[in-house]
């Protein structure tokens, strides 16, 4: 599972969503499709929950969708906006 760490806030502005690191002031830009993301795992959805909603959502395969949240996944991870935990 992946959590949003606690100094991270986020924000859809029009279309866009803004996730500022509130510690560091670092800030990173995504679509509609991230913020859609970001919020799913702010619930504690899981990966296959969120590829679920994703593919019905936006019209997208299943395997389309795991790639997509596979990579802004690994984006978010790699910009310590969120942390990979076991439950």
């Amino acid at each position: 599972m992946y959590k949003i760490k606690e100094n991270i806030t986020f924000e859809l502005i029009e279309k866009e969503a803004i996730i500022v690191d509130m510690n560091t002031g670092r800030f990173l830009n995504t679509n509609l499709t991230g913020y859609c993301i970001l919020k799913a795992l702010e619930s504690g959805d899981s990966v296959e929950k969120i590829s679920l909603e994703l593919s019905e959502k936006f019209k997208l395969t299943y395997d389309s969708a795991n790639k997509i949240i596979a990579d802004f996944l690994k984006l978010l991870t790699d910009n310590e906006i969120i942390v990979f935990y076991e439950d």
